[in-house]
């Protein structure tokens, strides 16, 4: 079965969906919906209004993943340059700059 959370008698639309949906499901051990049944349900998309704002923010979504994911591997490539100076030796760390930063 789906559920909601409830609230004192007010459905609003996702509510009445809801309910509806429960009254297709078949009650057996393992609750179902059967081909036909979920073919038979009505889904309207939003308003454009709505999926406009919803594409303008996966937009900037997609925008701030691809920032970060640049971030981390310019990150990574400073990690691996300075590992790379030290296992060389063409950097080393001195004695006094470590006690210093304890």
């Amino acid at each position: 079965m789906l559920h909601t959370s409830h609230r004192a008698n007010t459905r609003g639309p996702f509510e009445s969906r809801l309910a509806e949906a429960n009254d297709l499901i078949s009650t057996t051990a393992l609750p179902s919906l059967s081909a036909s049944v979920l073919g038979s349900i009505e889904i309207s998309p939003p308003p454009m209004v709505e999926q406009s704002v919803i594409a303008t923010v996966f937009s900037d979504m997609h925008a701030e993943i691809a920032a970060l994911e640049a971030h981390r591997d310019k990150t990574r490539d400073i990690k691996q340059g300075i590992t790379r100076r030290l296992l060389t030796g063409r950097v080393r760390v001195v004695k006094a700059a470590a006690e210093a930063a304890a």
